[in-house]
C-alpha cells in the first residue's frame, strides 16, 4: 500500500496501448506511459522512509 503517493521521476522510455474511457465505452485512443517511475510515499504513523 502507498500512502499520499507523489511521483519524482519517470524514464524517458515509453510504452503505447490503446485505453478506452469507463463512462463512453466507444472512447478510446493510445495513451503513452513510462517503463518505469520512481515514487516517494509516507509508512502508517506519517514518517518519510529513507
Amino acid at each position: 500500500m502507498l500512502l499520499n503517493p507523489l511521483i519524482t521521476g519517470s524514464s524517458t522510455d515509453a510504452d503505447e496501448q490503446y485505453e478506452g474511457c469507463l463512462s463512453f465505452f466507444d472512447v478510446r485512443g493510445m495513451v503513452p506511459r513510462p517503463l518505469t517511475i520512481m515514487v516517494q510515499t509516507i509508512t502508517l504513523d506519517g514518517a518519510n522512509p529513507a
